[in-house]
C-alpha cells in the first residue's frame, strides 16, 4: 500500500468527529444509556466495597452484636482476635473478613463471648468450617467461617417481617 493510500486525519477533522459524536449522544437515547453504563461502571455493587477495619476485630464483631440485640455472656477479658481485618455493612447486617490464620482466635473470642454455638462448627463439603449464634429470640445471628481464603464472620440484623394484606 503507498502512502497515498493512506487517509491522515488533520487535528480538524479529529474535532469535527467529537463535535459529530457528541452532538449524535446529547440528543438520542444513547446519551441515557451511556449514562447509566457509566455510573453502573464508577459505583460497582455496594456489597463488594470492604473498608479497612481499626483495631481487633473482636471488639467490632462484639459492637455489632450488642447493637443487633445480642447479649454477650462475657464482656471482659476476650482474646485478641486480628488487628488485620475488612468490613461491609449493609441494612441486612456487617460481613468482617480477615486471614485465614485467625480462625482459631475468632473461634475462641467467640465462646467466650457468647458461650457454645447454637450449631457447628462443623466442617463443609468443600474443606471450610461453618458455625453459628443466635442473637435473640426476635432473631439476628452471627455466622462464622472459614475457607481457602478468609475467615469470615457476618453479624445479621433482626429483620422486621412485614405481613403481606
Amino acid at each position: 500500500m503507498a502512502d497515498n493510500d493512506l487517509k491522515r486525519i488533520s487535528p480538524d477533522q479529529s474535532q469535527n468527529w467529537i463535535h459529530d459524536w457528541q452532538s449524535y449522544v446529547n440528543r438520542s437515547p444513547m446519551r441515557i444509556i451511556l449514562s447509566l453504563v457509566l455510573v453502573g461502571w464508577l459505583c460497582g455493587c455496594t456489597h463488594e466495597r470492604f473498608t479497612l477495619g481499626s483495631g481487633d476485630a473482636g471488639s467490632f464483631i462484639l459492637a455489632r452484636a450488642v447493637a443487633y440485640g445480642g447479649t454477650p455472656l462475657s464482656s471482659k477479658d476476650l482474646p485478641a482476635v486480628s488487628d488485620a481485618w475488612r468490613y461491609s455493612e449493609d441494612s441486612q447486617g456487617v460481613v468482617i473478613r480477615m486471614p485465614r490464620d485467625r480462625y482459631a482466635a475468632l473461634e475462641q473470642f467467640l465462646q467466650q463471648a457468647f458461650g457454645p454455638p447454637r450449631f457447628g462448627p462443623v466442617d463443609t463439603t468443600d474443606g471450610a468450617k461453618l458455625g453459628g449464634y443466635r442473637l435473640t429470640s426476635r432473631g439476628g445471628a452471627i455466622q462464622f467461617t472459614y475457607d481457602a481464603n478468609d475467615t469470615q464472620v457476618i453479624v445479621l440484623r433482626p429483620q422486621e417481617w412485614k405481613a403481606t394484606p
